[in-house]
């Protein structure tokens, strides 16, 4: 799941800026296991803890730039997983040139304090605008609704937007929150059929 920046705890965000990233979704992963990685040259491994309890944020801990190399020899680096502890969260992932790429690993005993409630139930139409947005950009979603035309799309949109599901700004143009992300039900949906070219 996702969790905009903003309205993760406290603790939590000051974990993830503390590796670099300070807006947008955060990928949200309840685990009894974590790890970092070296995306790509130019980046390195970054792993912060928050004890949820105390507030209690670590310093960062990071691997070597370009990941795992001869010179350099970092727990990080190795491609292994490491335990999250109870009553804590792990923010782990890259960051570098290239931006930061985080994920927040919840313990599984650990998620009331940081997890939202569920989201909206959606009607199909809701549910099929909603699934267009998640899966196409917005040169796709015009050509989606072409073929497949929506009765009352900018309504439904407005009703996604009320919903806190999308953004839709002044122009018309439209972007997915972290809820919305949420709200999406599954892969099964006929959009993703459409896109492996099912009919």
């Amino acid at each position: 799941m996702y969790m905009e920046f903003s309205d993760l705890p406290e603790t939590v965000r000051a974990a993830v800026e503390r590796c670099g990233r300070k807006g947008g979704a955060i990928p949200v992963e309840v685990a009894d296991q974590w790890y970092a990685y070296a995306g790509h040259k130019g980046s390195r491994a970054v792993a912060v803890c928050v004890d949820l309890s105390s507030g209690r944020v670590s310093d960062v801990e990071c691997g070597a730039w370009g990941g795992s190399n001869p010179f350099t020899h970092s727990p990080m680096d190795r491609g292994e997983t490491h335990p999250v502890p109870p009553g804590c969260a792990v923010v782990a992932g890259s960051a570098g040139g290239h931006g930061t790429f985080v994920t927040v690993y919840l313990h599984p005993d650990s998620t009331a304090p940081v997890l939202p409630s569920r989201g909206p139930e959606l009607t199909p139409t809701q549910q099929r605008v909603l699934d267009a947005h998640v899966v196409y950009n917005s040169r796709g979603r015009r050509e989606y609704f072409n073929r497949h035309p929506v009765p009352d799309l900018e309504l439904t949109k407005a009703e996604l937007a009320a919903l806190g599901l999308l953004k839709v700004a002044r122009n018309g143009a439209a972007k997915v929150t972290a809820a919305g992300r949420n709200a999406r039900k599954s892969r099964g949906s006929f959009v993703d059929h459409e896109i492996g070219g099912e009919p």
